[in-house]
């Protein structure tokens, strides 16, 4: 788990900066992506 979420936040801002598409709109693209992959943790 340690190796795997805290880049995940550290993505979203690079994804964001590099697509020029607003922060919100990532983390709400990737929410589905990130509840799933904690669910089955």
């Amino acid at each position: 788990m340690g190796l795997i979420t805290p880049p995940t936040g550290l993505n979203l801002f690079v994804t964001s900066a590099v697509t020029g598409m607003p922060l919100t709109r990532v983390v709400r693209a990737v929410s589905p992506w990130l509840l799933v992959m904690l669910a089955f943790l």
